[in-house]
């Protein structure tokens, strides 16, 4: 058999006998030799790829952080013939496989594309390579800036943030309403945004204050600048902002004449307002200012009671006493008598100096006006001596006046009686006056001796006793009698005044009312001031016969029905004047009922929560309407009520109409709102209790009535303090007073204190009361002196 075959026949003869004709052919099937072959046995000319295949599924996760490989790889293989003869192999199929699923990794805070590649059940050898690709998606991340406040570490509100995993998120923190970010915080730029969300960015506030200017004042009803939901509170208004300090000076000229040259400066402040609380949180220092130095004006023979009153730093505590600088005549010299050998008292030789004697110094407030001699006059033989004295003020100036000193014997004989010199008297109603009093030189009178009737004395009497007994002028005649039995008489006039005159230290100030007219008809002025029966019983001494007046500052118009405007000016019988405002009142000539009745002019109430208000409240004009009348009822009156009673059980505004009910019988309804409340309102700041003390003054001196509060430190600004009735402080002893304390919302308080007056009188302002000059060229002048 050839190599690489075999027979394929199995009944071949193992021998063969060949005979004569030799053999007959014997035919021997062969076949070629063939063989089973695979990867692990190839044939030569082969390759194991020819029997081995690697099938791959490739699969790329492309993670954040780089490509991850989840290919899949499978073999497959096949079997075949191999024919020995001709070298070729015949191949049997290829095996399958599969590629069981493929999940997706999982990576923090990402999301995949593919969740998973499904499986293949069966792979086969022309399995074409898919290559699948898994994307990863950054996921949605939250997070929030905190705001915290720095004082109490609590959070106060937030900004969201939002971003991709990995991702920057920019941080840009925004401060709530009212509050600020607080100054040096490391706050990040960025902050990354993780699987798990974008960490809380911590930014620390603070509240957010916001000033106020006086220029710009606020009301409560202004919203804050970076907080519209809050409001500014109280205490920011105008008045609580700024503060006019007045300095009264006031000149009143020997006529009598008043000039005002008062001075006045405004202070400011600023205000700090907290905007998360809507409180104020502090006021600026007030600013400060200053008042110029005043000199009195220069009046030719006569001396002010202060020359000048001092430039002074003005403070928003600062509380200036009134000044009142009056006149007295420079020193007017009279004559002195002593007895040879008697030193007088150059005092003597001054006739106004009781006057002189009044004379203050506010730098000086001990100082007293003094006289002496320019050189002491020589008294040592009998005659006239000229002399000079010296008037030394409490201002260190001074001022000389010539006299003559009349030095007698000490038995002297007069060779006539002096004259006496009369001076009008002012007594009160009912009073018998001394007639000593009406002889103006009655000093000089008492010292007339007589050498015969060396203990006989000048004495006066009446003519005829005066009668007192009505107010007005008395001629009287005074009867000197000398020591050496003659007399004398001088005529004078008594002043009889009301048993109890008015004499105001200060004219009181009028008190305005309204006065209602007929159209065209003018008003008298009188009737426009409430208080004119007490202004009526002023009186002034050196104008005894002058009374209280009453004049228009322009005559009001009544030409037609309505209010008008207008001014009394009253006229005191000082010659000085004041006016006061009022408003006159129109109506028509006929005030019948009117062919229509007016419109009611509705006007908003406020009450407490639970209180029913009273329907005339809401109607503003209800007082014209009270005086419709209507002749058909003429006892019917203008009446109101309710259309519905407003419900006040809960505070809020609560919309309501009133009814009015004319004496005709019509009627007219007006809208008006009912502001309902809280029965129990919280007042920002409880006004404090006021605590008294006890207070001494000297005589004469009337003190201020904020020295009897210990306390005035915690009232607040604009608090006032007055008297209820001026204590009586020209009688010594103990005085119960009481102080009214006013606070700035309008409410007040009484403060029972005593006021106890000492013994030594006050020497430093005028003294209280007429002060009666009795030397003076003819006539009586009592000078009413302010106490301040």
């Amino acid at each position: 058999v050839p190599t690489n075959w075999h027979i394929t026949d199995p009944d071949v003869p193992a021998t063969i006998t060949f005979g004569a004709d030799g053999h007959t052919p014997i035919t021997v099937h062969v076949a070629h030799n063939t063989k089973t072959v695979d990867k692990d046995n190839v044939p030569d000319g082969y390759k194991r790829e020819d029997f081995d295949k690697t099938v791959t599924r490739t699969i790329t996760a492309k993670e954040p952080s780089g490509d991850v490989d989840l290919s899949q790889h499978v073999e497959l293989t096949r079997t075949g013939t191999y024919d020995e003869v001709t070298k070729e192999v015949t191949y049997n199929p290829w095996t399958t496989s599969s590629f069981v699923e493929v999940t997706a990794p999982e990576v923090a805070g990402y999301t995949p594309s593919k969740a998973s590649v499904e499986a293949v059940d069966k792979v086969t050898s022309d399995y074409v390579d898919p290559k699948v690709v898994i994307n990863y998606v950054p996921n949605d991340q939250k997070g929030k800036i905190s705001y915290v406040d720095d004082k109490t570490n609590t959070e106060i509100g937030t900004t969201s943030l939002t971003g991709k995993t990995d991702e920057d998120v920019v941080i840009n923190p925004v401060a709530p309403a009212g509050w600020k970010i607080v100054d040096g915080q490391n706050i990040p730029k960025t902050e990354k945004a993780t699987p798990n969300g974008i960490d809380t960015v911590i930014v620390e506030v603070e509240h957010k204050t916001t000033t106020v200017p006086p220029t710009d004042p606020k009301t409560p009803e202004d919203k804050l600048p970076d907080n519209p939901d809050k409001h500014y509170p109280d205490g920011v208004s105008e008045k609580d902002l700024n503060k006019t300090i007045v300095r009264q000076i006031t000149v009143v000229r020997p006529d009598g004449t008043r000039e005002s040259h008062d001075q006045s400066v405004k202070l400011t402040r600023t205000a700090t307002v907290d905007e998360v609380t809507g409180e104020v949180t502090k006021y600026s220092d007030w600013t400060t200012g200053n008042f110029d130095e005043y000199d009195a004006p220069v009046i030719a023979g006569y001396t002010p009671s202060q020359a000048k009153v001092d430039g002074v730093k003005v403070t928003a505590d600062s509380n200036f006493d009134p000044v009142v600088i009056t006149y007295v005549e420079d020193p007017i010299g009279q004559d002195i008598t002593v007895k040879k050998g008697d030193t007088p008292s150059p005092e003597d030789g001054v006739k106004n100096h009781g006057d002189l004697d009044k004379v203050t110094d506010p730098k000086h407030p001990d100082a007293k006006t003094t006289y002496t001699w320019k050189k002491t006059p020589d008294t040592s033989v009998p005659g006239n001596v000229p002399a000079t004295v010296i008037v030394h003020y409490p201002d260190g100036s001074n001022k000389p006046v010539d006299i003559t000193v009349h030095v007698i014997d000490e038995t002297p004989i007069p060779t006539k009686d002096p004259d006496p010199i009369g001076q009008d008297i002012t007594v009160k109603k009912g009073d018998t006056p001394s007639p000593e009093d009406g002889v103006k030189n009655h000093g000089d009178l008492d010292k007339v001796t007589d050498p015969k009737h060396p203990d006989a004395k000048t004495t006066y009497t009446w003519k005829k006793t005066p009668d007192t007994s009505v107010a007005g002028d008395v001629p009287a005649t005074v009867i000197v009698h000398y020591p050496d039995g003659s007399n004398k008489p001088v005529d004078i006039t008594i002043h009889v005044v009301d048993d109890t005159p008015v004499v105001p230290t200060k004219n009181p100030d009028p008190i305005g009312q309204d006065i209602t007219v007929k159209k065209g008809d003018t008003p008298d002025p009188e009737d426009g001031v409430k208080n004119h029966g007490d202004l009526d019983k002023i009186i002034d001494p050196k104008h005894p016969g002058t009374k209280t007046t009453y004049t228009w500052k322009k005559t009001p118009d009544t030409s037609v029905a309505g209010d008008v405007p207008a001014t009394v000016v009253v006229h005191y019988p000082d010659g000085s004047n004041k006016p006061v405002d009022i408003t006159v009142h129109v109506v028509d000539d006929t005030p019948v009922v009117p062919t229509k009745n007016p419109d009611p002019v509705g006007q908003d109430i406020t009450v407490k929560k639970g209180d029913t208000p009273d329907p005339e409240d809401g109607v503003k004009n209800h007082g014209d309407l009270d005086k419709i009348t209507d002749p058909k009822h003429p006892g019917t009156k203008t009446t109101y009520t309710w259309k519905k009673t407003p419900d006040t059980s809960v505070a809020g505004d609560v919309p309501a109409t009133v009814v009015v009910h004319y004496p005709d019988g019509s009627e007219k309804t007006v809208d008006i709102t009912v502001h309902v409340v809280d029965n129990t309102p919280v007042v920002p700041t409880k006004n404090p209790e006021p605590t008294g003390q006890d207070i001494h003054t000297p005589q004469g001196k009337v003190p201020t009535p904020e020295s009897a509060i210990t306390n005035k430190d915690k009232m607040p600004d604009g608090t006032k303090y007055t008297w209820k009735e001026i204590p009586d402080v020209n009688t010594l002893g103990k005085h119960p007073s009481v102080v009214v304390v006013t606070y700035p919302d309008g409410t007040a308080v009484e403060v029972k204190v005593n006021v106890f007056v000492d013994g030594t009188p006050e020497a430093k302002k005028e003294t209280k009361g007429p002060v009666v000059k009795k030397q003076d060229k003819s006539w009586l002048i009592i000078t009413w002196l302010l106490v301040q």
